[in-house]
């Protein structure tokens, strides 16, 4: 079917969005189980307003494939519904998220529907963000304190108040 159906399972992260000025975009990584046909992941809701749209939740769903007649090419299809970030499992609390995909047989584009704390998006474009391997990121500053040093007060002078 699909060409990933046999690996297993992959990491795969999206930008969502309808590409329109000040609109809302979801960022979402989602961890595919291929052999259980299931996602889990995290995403996050961002947006150019004053105050910023910060939203984030867990979402858990399932995925399948739409095959049509050939030479169509079958795609697949993502249903996954997001709760808030760190909700104990069997915690009666209503969906924060949901996230509707209808993506390519490689995974890497397509278009969504997605809805935030009742805001619905509809008809948004899906983009594969590709992976960046650490060295590309941008190096942290790290100070560094003497080990003697470290834990310890500075000593108050004499004659100091």
């Amino acid at each position: 079917m699909g060409e990933f159906e046999d690996i297993g399972l992959f990491v795969a992260s999206y930008e969502i969005s309808t590409g329109m000025a000040g609109a809302p975009t979801m960022h979402a990584t989602l961890v595919v189980s291929t052999p259980e046909r299931t996602v889990h992941g995290t995403c996050t809701v961002t947006q150019a307003v004053n105050p910023p749209l910060r939203f984030a939740a867990e979402l858990t769903g399932t995925f399948d494939y739409l095959g049509l007649m050939p030479p169509s090419p079958t795609n697949v299809i993502v249903h996954a519904i997001g709760y808030p970030v760190g909700t104990l499992p069997n915690t009666p609390i209503a969906p924060t998220a949901r996230l509707d995909m209808l993506l390519d047989p490689s995974w890497s584009d397509g278009v969504a529907n997605f809805r935030y704390n009742g805001v619905q998006i509809d008809g948004a474009k899906v983009t594969l963000v590709p992976p960046r391997a650490v060295s590309e990121l941008p190096p942290k500053e790290i100070s560094l304190v003497e080990p003697s040093k470290a834990g310890r007060r500075p000593r108050a002078r004499a004659g100091a108040k």
